[in-house]
């Protein structure tokens, strides 16, 4: 099976313990102890943490290859593990749909087995702790005739989320995503595995079919991926030909009062052949129940966004700064403009995944209005989704950051100087060295800001004599 391209790197702490740095600088810890691999997953400075004990396959010692690291036990079978970068569904293992997974990178564990395994159960034992397991489970007709969207690795996979926490630094809340794995033979022949998380349990189990055992002609490789993830791994409507739609989910604001500035949704949007399609979006706080049961006040509405064929976090700006009182039931919800979509193939989607939400909400074509939205909004909730929106401080949006046009990627790593440029060197203004053309550290492609300067994006205004732009 082909390993994705490696971007992320490991790195040797000591001689039996190994770190991987994710692009969000979260530390992925790879140990080799008691004869065998463990990994140990955190987020938010060790808020959350999802520690696995591949005591599977065993080894007196291992081997480093690049940045893979490997041991084979006596029989044979090999346990590697290496990081794993963003990716494509569709480039990654065909699926019909082309979504993101995995874009704060992750780590992968490889078992191969020489021959026919004695059992088809792998046990993992696991530790964690803040956080919340969720099964996504295999979408139904009604569900995909309704505009769900689910890729196969994430049907029967697990979202992993923060138990209470949710928006600024935490964002939607999402710590992990735990992809169905798939099992490969020497000829190419795969299947799909069934995935079991029992946290009571404190285990991890995955199945592999015992047809495909029976047949499968070996060597055999079995590849668990574990994705650090703020997105959703599913998706639904917000918008299609001519019709508008309105989601939104429910979630309690922390102790003490929130100022909120932004919110932000991880939207997508497609278009048929040689169409570019833009699409127009609302975002809207209601209080859950204020109005009456099932009837939501309107708090706030933010400015409209627009933006053209892409996949990407949409920003929404509230005109002045609103408080969240601690305590009550907010609903974050948005509204597509079924009017941008003019073709059949042109959609507006929203990520979400079924999770721990308060409530949610959806409402469908024919009684949606783009312009004048329901106030207030009268709906009862349904199945539980977290659709992938949340709101920040009225500092903590993207208007201070540098965007990239090509990827959509927040470039705060100018800011945060982990270039190596150093604040010495745009201590002066000096034309030469204070540009306004940039390389994204993502996509690598190049562009000119509007105005502000490389030095002004990183802070480094102190003379006072440079109006930021940005």
């Amino acid at each position: 099976m082909s390993s994705p391209k490696h971007k992320l790197k490991i790195s040797k702490v000591s001689p039996n313990d190994y770190k991987v740095k994710t692009k969000e600088d979260h530390d992925i810890k790879i140990k080799f102890k008691d004869n065998h691999f463990s990994l140990a997953l955190n987020k938010w400075g060790n808020e959350v943490l999802f520690e696995l004990e591949l005591d599977s396959v065993k080894a007196d010692k291992f081997t480093e290859t690049g940045d893979t690291l490997e041991l084979v036990d006596d029989k044979g079978v090999k346990m590697r593990t290496y990081p794993i970068n963003e990716r494509k569904t569709k480039e990654f293992y065909g699926d019909f749909d082309n979504f993101i997974q995995v874009e704060e990178g992750g780590i992968r564990f490889e078992i191969e087995f020489p021959s026919k395994p004695n059992k088809n159960i792998i046990s993992i034992p696991i530790k964690t702790h803040n956080l919340h397991f969720t099964y996504q489970p295999f979408l139904t007709m009604e569900e995909i005739d309704g505009g769900h969207i689910r890729p196969l690795n994430v049907e029967g996979s697990y979202a992993v989320y923060h138990t209470s926490k949710k928006n600024n630094k935490w964002k939607t809340g999402k710590a992990f995503h735990i992809y169905r794995p798939i099992v490969e033979d020497a000829l190419g022949d795969k299947a799909w595995c069934k995935l079991e998380v029992n946290k009571s349990q404190s285990e991890l189990t995955i199945t592999i079919p015992k047809q495909f055992l029976d047949t499968a002609t070996y060597p055999i490789i079995l590849d668990p991926d574990l994705g650090y993830s703020t997105i959703g791994g599913s998706t639904y409507n917000l918008a299609t030909e001519g019709d508008s739609h309105r989601v939104g989910s429910a979630w309690t604001a922390p102790v003490g009062d929130l100022a909120v500035g932004y919110l932000m949704a991880h939207s997508s949007l497609f278009g048929g052949a040689e169409h570019l399609p833009s699409g127009r979006v609302k975002a809207l706080i209601n209080e859950k129940d204020s109005e009456g049961a099932d009837s939501h006040g309107q708090t706030a509405i933010a400015d409209e966004a627009k933006w053209f064929g892409e996949t990407k976090w949409i920003e929404f700006k509230f005109g002045s700064p609103i408080t969240l009182s601690a305590g009550t039931d907010y609903i974050l919800n948005l509204v597509g403009n079924g009017a941008d979509c003019v073709l059949k193939e042109d959609i507006i989607l929203i990520s979400f995944d079924l999770n721990g939400a308060v409530a949610s909400y959806k409402e469908g074509a024919g009684v949606v209005s783009f312009s004048n939205p329901n106030d207030p909004w009268d709906i009862a909730e349904e199945i539980t989704r977290d659709y992938s929106i949340y709101v920040t401080s009225p500092t903590g949006g993207l208007s201070g950051w540098l965007r990239c046009p090509y990827c959509g990627e927040i470039e705060d790593v100018w800011r945060l100087d982990k270039t190596g440029v150093s604040e010495a060197r745009y201590g002066k203004r000096i034309r030469r060295s204070d540009p306004k053309r940039f390389k994204c550290n993502f996509c690598k492609n190049t562009f000119t800001t509007d105005g502000a300067t490389r030095r002004e994006i990183m802070g480094y205004n102190s003379s006072g004599r440079d109006k930021v732009a940005i």
